[in-house]
């Protein structure tokens, strides 16, 4: 029989507080700024990198890359990303800001710098 334990493990505290953050702050960006947290990583990378193919922002991220794909072809849509060479193959094709993307990320870096502190704190 396994004995139970009074506090829980460190593995599960990372998980809950990670899950936490999470949701928080999707619902946070979802109605403020009609932005989820996957477009907001792909969004800060692009804007502190610059021009990356695909397979970066999956390692910078840390999403796979179904979800970088998806997130990626979303904020295409609404005019926050480009793609700089779009005859190479998906995996190797470039990404960067539209001048909408740069505003966007202007507009929200100060925002993400509070949110950070605010954690941190």
């Amino acid at each position: 029989m396994l004995k139970k334990t009074t506090k829980p493990s460190i593995n599960y505290l990372v998980y809950a507080l990670g899950s936490s953050l999470a949701k928080g702050s999707s619902r946070y960006y979802d109605a403020r700024y009609n932005v989820r947290v996957p477009e907001t990583r792909i969004l800060s990378t692009l804007g502190l990198h610059g021009l990356l193919p695909s397979r970066d922002l999956v390692k910078l991220t840390a999403m796979d890359k179904g979800m970088v794909s998806r997130v990626l072809a979303t904020l295409k849509d609404r005019g926050y990303v480009q793609q700089a060479d779009p005859g190479r193959s998906a995996r190797l094709r470039k990404w960067s800001l539209t001048p909408e993307g740069e505003a966007f990320v202007e507009l929200m870096r100060p925002e993400w710098k509070r949110r950070e502190a605010v954690i941190q704190s």
